[in-house]
Protein backbone atom coordinates (compact mmCIF):
# COMPACT_ATOMS: atom_id res chain seq x y z
CA UNK A 1 0.00 0.00 0.00
CA UNK A 2 1.40 3.07 -1.25
CA UNK A 3 1.27 6.02 1.81
CA UNK A 4 2.07 9.72 0.94
CA UNK A 5 2.83 12.45 3.27
CA UNK A 6 3.05 15.90 1.87
CA UNK A 7 3.51 19.35 4.29
CA UNK A 8 3.00 22.39 2.95
CA UNK A 9 2.29 26.31 4.07
CA UNK A 10 0.49 28.81 2.24
CA UNK A 11 0.14 32.66 3.03
CA UNK A 12 -3.64 34.25 2.20
CA UNK A 13 -3.81 38.47 2.45
CA UNK A 14 -7.32 39.61 3.68
CA UNK A 15 -8.26 43.28 3.53
CA UNK A 16 -6.39 44.15 7.00
CA UNK A 17 -3.40 46.51 5.48
CA UNK A 18 -2.76 49.43 7.29
CA UNK A 19 -2.35 52.32 5.44
CA UNK A 20 0.58 54.38 6.18
CA UNK A 21 1.19 57.73 5.13
CA UNK A 22 4.71 59.30 4.86
CA UNK A 23 5.38 62.85 4.88
CA UNK A 24 7.72 64.79 2.28
CA UNK A 25 10.82 66.24 3.38
CA UNK A 26 10.80 69.80 2.82
CA UNK A 27 14.69 69.75 2.49
CA UNK A 28 15.77 67.68 -0.65
CA UNK A 29 19.37 65.50 -0.45
CA UNK A 30 20.90 64.35 -3.16
CA UNK A 31 23.09 61.17 -3.29
CA UNK A 32 25.35 59.75 -5.74
CA UNK A 33 23.49 56.77 -7.62
CA UNK A 34 26.86 54.58 -7.19
CA UNK A 35 26.31 53.70 -4.20
CA UNK A 36 23.24 52.10 -5.10
CA UNK A 37 25.33 50.59 -7.79
CA UNK A 38 24.52 46.55 -8.45
CA UNK A 39 27.53 44.95 -9.57
CA UNK A 40 26.61 42.86 -12.39
CA UNK A 41 27.78 38.62 -13.20
CA UNK A 42 29.65 38.59 -15.92
CA UNK A 43 28.79 35.75 -18.68
CA UNK A 44 29.56 33.84 -21.82
CA UNK A 45 26.95 32.65 -24.72
CA UNK A 46 27.69 30.69 -27.68
CA UNK A 47 25.72 30.33 -31.14
CA UNK A 48 25.82 26.60 -31.20
CA UNK A 49 25.53 25.54 -27.61
CA UNK A 50 23.17 26.68 -25.00
CA UNK A 51 24.00 27.70 -21.04
CA UNK A 52 21.84 27.26 -18.07
CA UNK A 53 21.59 28.95 -15.04
CA UNK A 54 19.78 27.27 -11.83
CA UNK A 55 18.86 29.81 -9.56
CA UNK A 56 17.74 28.99 -5.81
CA UNK A 57 14.18 29.80 -6.52
CA UNK A 58 11.26 30.10 -9.51
CA UNK A 59 11.92 32.42 -11.98
CA UNK A 60 9.49 34.73 -12.29
CA UNK A 61 10.82 37.68 -14.68
CA UNK A 62 13.02 37.82 -17.56
CA UNK A 63 14.16 40.94 -18.81
CA UNK A 64 17.09 41.02 -22.05
CA UNK A 65 18.73 43.54 -22.85
CA UNK A 66 18.52 43.47 -26.49
CA UNK A 67 17.51 40.86 -29.18
CA UNK A 68 21.33 39.25 -29.64
CA UNK A 69 20.04 36.88 -27.09
CA UNK A 70 17.51 33.84 -26.47
CA UNK A 71 16.47 32.79 -23.59
CA UNK A 72 13.35 30.70 -21.93
CA UNK A 73 12.45 28.94 -18.58
CA UNK A 74 13.54 24.91 -18.75
CA UNK A 75 10.25 23.58 -18.30
CA UNK A 76 8.72 21.45 -16.11
CA UNK A 77 11.08 22.82 -13.73
CA UNK A 78 10.82 26.50 -13.32
CA UNK A 79 14.53 27.49 -11.72
CA UNK A 80 16.39 26.74 -14.24
CA UNK A 81 17.04 29.42 -17.24
CA UNK A 82 17.87 28.32 -20.75
CA UNK A 83 19.97 31.21 -22.34
CA UNK A 84 21.73 31.28 -25.90
CA UNK A 85 23.49 33.65 -28.77
CA UNK A 86 20.89 34.52 -31.50
CA UNK A 87 23.61 35.34 -33.40
CA UNK A 88 27.02 34.55 -34.44
CA UNK A 89 30.27 36.41 -33.28
CA UNK A 90 28.42 39.53 -32.12
CA UNK A 91 31.00 42.37 -30.61
CA UNK A 92 28.81 44.19 -28.32
CA UNK A 93 28.35 43.92 -24.74
CA UNK A 94 24.34 43.31 -23.81
CA UNK A 95 22.95 42.13 -20.73
CA UNK A 96 19.98 40.58 -19.08
CA UNK A 97 17.90 40.76 -15.29
CA UNK A 98 15.94 38.10 -14.05
CA UNK A 99 13.85 38.37 -10.59
CA UNK A 100 13.19 35.48 -9.00
CA UNK A 101 10.45 33.95 -6.50
CA UNK A 102 12.02 34.94 -3.11
CA UNK A 103 12.43 38.78 -4.22
CA UNK A 104 16.09 38.50 -5.34
CA UNK A 105 17.20 40.15 -8.54
CA UNK A 106 20.00 39.45 -10.41
CA UNK A 107 21.46 40.79 -12.90
CA UNK A 108 24.13 40.14 -15.67
CA UNK A 109 26.51 41.68 -18.40
CA UNK A 110 26.95 39.21 -21.46
CA UNK A 111 30.18 38.76 -23.82
CA UNK A 112 30.02 36.50 -27.03
CA UNK A 113 32.31 33.40 -27.35
CA UNK A 114 32.90 30.74 -29.53
CA UNK A 115 34.45 28.71 -26.41
CA UNK A 116 32.66 30.13 -23.51
CA UNK A 117 34.72 28.87 -20.19
CA UNK A 118 31.54 27.52 -18.44
CA UNK A 119 28.34 26.58 -19.94
CA UNK A 120 26.50 25.44 -16.28
CA UNK A 121 26.21 28.21 -13.98
CA UNK A 122 24.61 27.36 -9.63
CA UNK A 123 23.57 30.64 -8.78
CA UNK A 124 22.64 29.23 -5.32
CA UNK A 125 26.76 28.22 -4.99
CA UNK A 126 27.86 31.85 -5.69
CA UNK A 127 24.86 33.48 -3.40
CA UNK A 128 26.58 32.32 -0.67
CA UNK A 129 29.85 34.28 -1.01
CA UNK A 130 28.56 37.45 -3.10
CA UNK A 131 24.66 38.09 -2.11
CA UNK A 132 25.66 41.60 -0.66
CA UNK A 133 27.10 42.58 -3.60
CA UNK A 134 25.58 41.07 -7.05
CA UNK A 135 21.84 40.24 -5.93
CA UNK A 136 19.39 42.98 -4.50
CA UNK A 137 15.95 42.45 -2.83
CA UNK A 138 12.90 43.38 -4.61
CA UNK A 139 9.58 43.78 -3.47
CA UNK A 140 5.85 42.24 -4.78
CA UNK A 141 3.02 43.80 -5.39
CA UNK A 142 1.02 40.65 -3.76
CA UNK A 143 3.41 40.65 -0.92
CA UNK A 144 1.83 44.54 -0.01
CA UNK A 145 5.33 45.88 -0.23
CA UNK A 146 6.82 42.55 2.72
CA UNK A 147 9.86 41.42 2.23
CA UNK A 148 9.72 38.32 -0.52
CA UNK A 149 12.70 36.61 1.47
CA UNK A 150 10.92 37.08 5.09
CA UNK A 151 7.91 35.44 4.01
CA UNK A 152 9.83 32.71 2.83
CA UNK A 153 12.19 32.69 5.71
CA UNK A 154 8.79 32.68 8.10
CA UNK A 155 7.38 29.62 6.10
CA UNK A 156 10.55 27.47 6.21
CA UNK A 157 10.66 27.90 9.69
CA UNK A 158 7.31 26.82 10.20
CA UNK A 159 7.49 23.72 8.23
CA UNK A 160 10.73 22.97 10.50
CA UNK A 161 9.26 23.37 13.74
CA UNK A 162 6.12 22.00 12.39
CA UNK A 163 3.80 21.97 15.57
CA UNK A 164 0.38 20.57 15.40
CA UNK A 165 -1.68 23.80 17.88
CA UNK A 166 -4.79 23.01 15.53
CA UNK A 167 -6.46 19.48 16.58
CA UNK A 168 -9.61 19.25 15.59
CA UNK A 169 -9.89 20.77 11.96
CA UNK A 170 -9.78 17.86 9.71
CA UNK A 171 -11.43 15.53 7.16
CA UNK A 172 -10.65 12.36 5.57
CA UNK A 173 -12.12 10.22 2.72
CA UNK A 174 -11.44 7.73 0.68
CA UNK A 175 -7.86 6.91 2.53
CA UNK A 176 -6.77 10.81 2.01
CA UNK A 177 -7.06 13.07 4.95
CA UNK A 178 -6.63 16.51 4.96
CA UNK A 179 -6.02 18.57 8.05
CA UNK A 180 -4.81 22.03 9.57
CA UNK A 181 -2.17 21.60 11.54
CA UNK A 182 -1.42 25.38 12.82
CA UNK A 183 -2.18 29.33 11.92
CA UNK A 184 0.10 32.30 12.44
CA UNK A 185 -0.20 35.96 11.31
CA UNK A 186 2.38 38.25 10.39
CA UNK A 187 2.26 41.69 9.12
CA UNK A 188 -1.58 41.12 8.26
CA UNK A 189 -0.98 37.73 6.32
CA UNK A 190 -2.22 34.55 7.13
CA UNK A 191 0.50 31.36 7.09
CA UNK A 192 -1.57 28.22 7.26
CA UNK A 193 0.67 24.75 8.02
CA UNK A 194 -1.69 22.15 5.86
CA UNK A 195 -1.09 18.39 6.19
CA UNK A 196 -1.87 15.66 3.69
CA UNK A 197 -1.78 11.84 4.19
CA UNK A 198 -2.16 9.78 1.92
CA UNK A 199 -3.28 5.71 3.11
CA UNK A 200 -4.74 4.59 -0.05
CA UNK A 201 -3.48 2.46 -2.56
CA UNK A 202 -2.89 5.60 -5.45
CA UNK A 203 0.10 7.68 -5.26
CA UNK A 204 -0.49 11.27 -6.80
CA UNK A 205 0.92 14.47 -6.31
CA UNK A 206 -0.51 17.88 -4.69
CA UNK A 207 -1.34 19.93 -7.95
CA UNK A 208 -3.06 22.99 -5.86
CA UNK A 209 -5.10 23.95 -2.63
CA UNK A 210 -8.87 25.86 -3.36
CA UNK A 211 -9.39 28.45 -0.39
CA UNK A 212 -12.68 29.49 -0.10
CA UNK A 213 -14.59 32.01 2.18
CA UNK A 214 -18.55 30.60 2.72
CA UNK A 215 -21.42 30.77 4.80
CA UNK A 216 -22.16 28.57 7.63
CA UNK A 217 -25.66 28.61 7.53
CA UNK A 218 -27.42 29.58 4.13
CA UNK A 219 -30.81 31.33 4.64
CA UNK A 220 -33.82 29.81 2.25
CA UNK A 221 -34.07 32.02 -0.59
CA UNK A 222 -30.98 33.95 -0.72
CA UNK A 223 -28.21 34.22 -3.01
CA UNK A 224 -25.01 32.12 -1.90
CA UNK A 225 -21.92 33.66 -3.45
CA UNK A 226 -18.95 31.60 -2.20
CA UNK A 227 -15.44 33.82 -2.07
CA UNK A 228 -11.91 32.22 -3.94
CA UNK A 229 -9.17 33.15 -2.17
CA UNK A 230 -6.23 32.99 -3.96
CA UNK A 231 -2.53 31.77 -2.22
CA UNK A 232 0.22 34.46 -2.69
CA UNK A 233 2.84 31.58 -1.51
CA UNK A 234 3.20 28.03 -1.33
CA UNK A 235 5.84 26.16 0.41
CA UNK A 236 7.16 22.96 -0.46
CA UNK A 237 10.00 21.53 1.06
CA UNK A 238 13.10 20.73 -1.18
Amino acid sequence: MNKIKRHYLTTVVFLLLTVRALAQDSIFTYLPLEEARLQPYKMQVTYNKTSHLVFPSPIRYVDLGSDLLVANKAEPVGNVLRIKSAVRDFEDETNFSVITEDGKFYSFDVFYSSYPDALSYDLLKMQRSHERQYIADVLFEDLRGSSSSLAELIMENLYEKSSNTIKHISSRSYGIQFSVRALHVNDSKFFFTLEVKNSSNVSYEIDLVNFKIIDKKNLKRTVVQDKLLEPIRVYFHQ
